[in-house]
């Protein structure tokens, strides 16, 4: 299972959506990501994380979101039914 990296934008829309699915995603995780590497382990971990990316002078950072603990367990069933579905909107938005 990946994690989910989003710009900022794209980021606050998928949070609303998540609440509207009755997820809220509003919990840092970690300290965040400062470099490309991290970044790249980030997207293979298991748990099912956002890492929402902004763009700095030098490079890239991102900060890390997740559920609260109470709602991991059906955080970790629906992601992917989530991200899909969201992921549908914003194509058909597109279009």
């Amino acid at each position: 299972m990946k994690n989910l990296v989003l710009a900022e934008a794209e980021f606050e829309e998928f949070q609303k959506y998540c609440k509207n699915k009755g997820f809220d995603l509003n919990y840092f995780s970690e300290p965040g990501i400062s470099s490309e590497k991290e970044l790249e382990n980030f997207q293979l971990e298991k748990a099912p994380r956002v890492a929402v990316i902004s763009k700095k002078r030098f490079g890239k950072k991102a900060k890390i979101y997740d559920v609260a603990e109470w709602q991991r367990e059906k955080w970790q069933n629906s992601f992917w039914q989530i991200s899909e579905e969201f992921s549908t909107c914003q194509k058909e938005k597109s279009n």
